[in-house]
């Protein structure tokens, strides 16, 4: 299992645990402030996942949540360093902005991704040369040699931490058909990413459906968005919205993600069925040639 994967999966097992503890000792959140000489704001940071927690901060909550097995407490801590493992994109903190690296540690630990693209191939799917094309065409002016091989680099290494896990999210993706009829990179290009949705298509945790020019939705106007959703039911669907410049939204509170959660279900309900949207695309790389 990828870093990447474990971390996120385990911070999440984290926070679910402490605050399964802290509601077994009949605490609040306050009192927990309180006893701990903390912020309350720490508090619900460390039970939203917002932020990362020590393992001698976590030594503390076990005493103050009266845990007396020491089995149990052990394997808390375990968890505990597990959780403040690095992930692989560490290394680009620097070069990404804060929603997209939280959006990464999120990506990993999902097990539904909803992806709403009407323009491009959502980078999760890019092939090498296409992810090239894509970040030249969408770039503020020329970009830097360097920076395009380091954004190609992280959205390959991004494909691999998804896909390569023994037990990867369940992926379902909306692509309007300007998104795969514009030839990015030119017409072996585009053939090649082609191919590459056709083989995403073909496994079993994944399902890509065109929204046709036909369709009685205009999808475009709402801009791109993916929706994450988790296995544990506290936690509440994400939505990521990929912004200009670097102004990314990532958002948990339902009441952000529910609009979008009704216009995917919308978006997906108007487009093709899994095998026309299979045919759709394969007739398409064909005409390439």
């Amino acid at each position: 299992m990828p870093a990447a994967e474990v971390s996120s999966t385990q911070r999440r097992r984290l926070r679910t645990l402490l605050r399964q503890l802290r509601t077994e000792a009949a605490l609040t959140q306050e009192q927990v402030a309180g006893e701990m000489d903390w912020s309350l704001s720490k508090v619900i940071r460390i039970e939203t996942g917002a932020v990362s927690v020590s393992v001698n901060d976590v030594r503390a909550l076990l005493t103050l949540y009266s845990v007396t097995d020491r089995g149990r407490a052990d394997r808390i801590i375990e968890l505990a360093r597990v959780a403040r493992q690095r992930p692989w994109w560490y290394a680009y903190r620097e070069h990404y902005s804060p929603a997209f690296q939280s959006y990464l540690d999120l990506e990993a630990g999902a097990a539904v991704l909803k992806f709403f693209h009407p323009a491009m191939i959502p980078g999760l799917l890019q092939t090498e040369d296409y992810a090239r094309a894509a970040i030249v065409a969408t770039a503020f002016g020329h970009e830097a040699d360097e920076r395009v091989d380091l954004d190609v680099d992280v959205r390959q290494r991004r494909q691999r931490a998804i896909f390569d896990q023994p037990t990867p999210p369940r992926i379902v993706v909306v692509l309007e058909e300007p998104a795969l009829r514009r030839p990015l990179g030119g017409a072996a290009t585009m053939r090649g990413q082609l191919r590459r949705l056709l083989e995403v298509q073909e496994l079993p945790h994944a399902a890509l459906h065109v929204l046709p020019f036909t369709a009685d939705v205009v999808g475009g106007s709402f801009g791109q968005f993916i929706i994450l959703e988790f296995e544990d039911e506290d936690d509440p669907p994400a939505v990521y919205l990929d912004g200009v410049a670097g102004a990314d939204v990532l958002r948990s509170d339902i009441r952000f993600s529910e609009p979008y959660v009704r216009m995917y279900d919308r978006l997906h309900h108007a487009a093709l069925d899994a095998p026309a949207s299979t045919a759709f695309i394969r007739r398409l790389a064909a005409e390439l040639g």
